[in-house]
């Protein structure tokens, strides 16, 4: 089992993270660390207030300076709401707080942050 992931297997990991919203909240939730993903119903209420999610341009990725098996990864989220008209989007920066897991790339934490 790996312990530790390339910057390319960690950025294809995000991707296929994010593909996964927002209609299918249950594969995606499978990409969290167990004992630290969200409540479900926090998931499905704030993903299913969008249409659409894209990655807008490419995730920025660091290893952490601690150990190895710790990634952190700032992404541009493009979000469409729901009913809203195809140009009205707004782009948010998500981070997401990756940690290897039985040999396991996965989300240990994700926030929005900035403006």
């Amino acid at each position: 089992m790996p312990t530790t992931f390339t910057t390319g297997q960690v950025d294809e990991f995000i991707k296929q993270h994010f593909a996964k919203l927002p209609k299918d909240t249950a594969g995606a939730r499978k990409d969290w660390v167990p004992e630290f993903r969200p409540p479900e119903k926090d998931d499905d209420q704030y993903w299913g207030a969008y249409e659409g999610v894209w990655i807008y341009g490419e995730p920025v990725i660091s290893s952490s300076v601690l150990d190895s098996d710790r990634y952190a990864a700032e992404v541009d989220l493009t979000l469409r709401k729901r009913g809203a008209a195809e140009k009205d989007v707004t782009i948010r920066r998500h981070r997401l707080d990756l940690q290897v897991k039985d040999g396991k790339l996965l989300i240990a934490h994700a926030r929005e942050v900035g403006d």
